[in-house]
């Protein structure tokens, strides 16, 4: 989870995930040597509401290669 509540809602923020870190934190073992899907989600399962969101500008990389992907 990168962020929880209301406090920014209304303002593009800005993000830098560790992909591999996340990978071991939620699945573990070794990592596939390719990435062939990253997603994206937003829930409100527990507050049974409904949310929107927008995003830009997603990019991959690794020491030397970059990936844009939207």
């Amino acid at each position: 989870m990168v962020r929880s509540g209301t406090a920014d809602l209304g303002q593009w923020l800005s993000e830098e995930q560790n992909i591999l870190d996340h990978y071991r934190t939620a699945i573990g073992g070794e990592p596939p040597a390719r990435i062939r899907r990253v997603w994206l989600i937003g829930v409100s399962l527990f507050q049974h509401g409904e949310g929107e969101a927008t995003f830009g500008d997603i990019l991959l990389r690794d020491v030397d290669i970059e990936k844009r992907l939207y």
